[in-house]
């Protein structure tokens, strides 16, 4: 819902990028540090990176709580 307001080109390229954050593993701080360098860390980037984030979390409680 945060990035209905986004064009949709927008969102895929940003999830592009979040995308190869993740699959650059230890490299992942150089990778962050080039976009940034590139001015391609943008609210819009950061909005994924948080939806993210919010899905690790509340597939890790669904975890948890299939475990108990």
């Amino acid at each position: 819902m945060r990035l209905k307001g986004y064009p949709e080109e927008d969102v895929r390229s940003a999830r592009k990028l979040i995308s190869s954050f993740i699959r650059a593993a230890e490299e992942v701080e150089e990778k962050i540090e080039e976009a940034g360098e590139r001015g391609e860390l943008t609210e819009l980037v950061l909005m994924v990176i948080w939806n993210r984030l919010d899905l690790a979390r509340r597939d890790d409680e669904k975890d948890v709580i299939r475990s108990s």
